[in-house]
């Protein structure tokens, strides 16, 4: 199922018209920029040759993925992840993408002619408000910024802004580079380089220390700790309930990072 510009969309689903209706929520997508390098000035049908099998690429590599994925200069693709869809994972879920398109442009297998195998890709995070039937409004203006950040990414390289940064916990090195200057004379903005980090254990890993303050969750915080120390040694549970994207992960990272502090073992399974 290949994706073509404009005819035939891939698995990833289309994102609705934007509506007049009055904003209900909001919620928390992740935009993931590509850029496939050494297209501008080349023959236009050996630009279109690699546009092609790029999109195939991209395509493979997400999937069933639930994304939207757009592309408005007709080759380079904009996927938007959290969007129509809400997604806990959208940080880090765009990461996996970023990395697998950029690592599947160089394998000699992608179709891609040599010169074209340089992908450049940038990640940004922001919150859209979404309407009364849960259709988010104007995600293209964090695919905005993560198109700005892009424009600073060496080729084979993944950046990241400062809110995708502080939703991946341990998963990856995030290494700040010199602050760059986006296109459109924007202000200077920070940028991250990300690296896998090496593979530890998924039974049980150290909390991820949070990146910075969590404001404006005090109040739910003292009720985990409270239920916390009421359980004594018997054990007991906590079900943590919210939409998706509106921090339950954060809220439990700050939670195992207090209970850390404290001199207490912390264990995270997953399923």
């Amino acid at each position: 199922n290949e994706v073509e510009p404009a005819s035939q969309p891939g698995p990833a689903q289309t994102v609705p018209s934007p509506t007049a209706a009055e904003p209900a929520g909001r919620r928390r997508i992740t935009v993931l920029s590509c850029e496939l390098a050494g297209l501008p000035g080349v023959d236009p049908e050996d630009a279109e040759e690699a546009a092609h099998a790029f999109r195939r690429l991209c395509n493979g590599v997400l999937g069933d993925c639930h994304c939207h994925i757009a592309t408005p200069s007709g080759v380079d693709p904009v996927i938007y992840f959290g969007c129509p869809q809400a997604c806990e994972r959208t940080a880090l879920c765009a990461v996996e993408a970023a990395f697998g398109i950029v690592r599947g442009a160089r394998d000699p297998d992608s179709g891609l002619p040599p010169r074209f195998r340089d992908v450049r890709a940038a990640i940004h995070t922001g919150t859209v408000l979404v309407s009364a039937d849960g259709v988010p409004q104007t995600p293209e203006l964090v695919g905005a910024v993560a198109a700005q950040l892009r424009t600073c990414a060496p080729s084979g390289s993944v950046l990241c802004s400062t809110s995708t940064r502080d939703l991946l916990g341990q998963e990856y090195v995030a290494r700040r580079v010199v602050d760059c200057d986006p296109a459109n004379n924007r202000s200077p903005a920070v940028a991250y380089r990300l690296e896998p980090r090496a593979e530890t254990s998924s039974v049980s890993r150290p909390a991820a220390s949070p990146a910075g303050p969590l404001v404006g969750r005090e109040t739910e915080l003292r009720q985990l700790e409270d239920a916390l120390c009421g359980m004594g040694s018997g054990g007991g549970a906590v079900l943590l309930v919210g939409e998706a994207g509106i921090g339950k992960s954060r809220l439990v990272r700050e939670l195992r990072a207090r209970v850390e502090r404290r001199g207490a073992d912390s264990y995270e399974v997953g399923c």
